[in-house]
């Protein structure tokens, strides 16, 4: 087996593990990723903003024609698409926001 092979049959591992991984709904269908919701702190204008950034770390495969404005439902929460960023190994982070 080749080394692409076997590091996409690791991510299958890592994303089906139910310690890690939420279900996403998407496109009609269920695919898994990992959630995170992260703190942001940013200043725009002597301003101190604090917010979070929802984002899903899926297989890229699982999200091919992926576009902003698309909508990812997790834990009955529903988001949009607001950043797609692949990462070139089968892995993409997408960007979310509930507005």
């Amino acid at each position: 087996m080749a080394l692409k092979d076997d590091i996409l049959t690791d991510l299958d591992t890592f994303l089906d593990s139910d310690e890690f991984a939420v279900d996403i709904t998407y496109n009609s269908g269920t695919i898994q990723g990992i959630f995170d919701n992260a703190f942001l702190e940013d200043q725009q204008d002597d301003v101190d903003i604090e917010t979070l950034q929802p984002q899903v770390t899926v297989k890229t495969s699982d999200v091919s024609g992926l576009a902003h404005g698309d909508t990812m439902t997790i834990d009955s929460v529903v988001y949009n698409v607001i950043g797609i960023q692949p990462d070139g190994t089968g892995l993409t982070n997408v960007l979310l926001s509930q507005d």
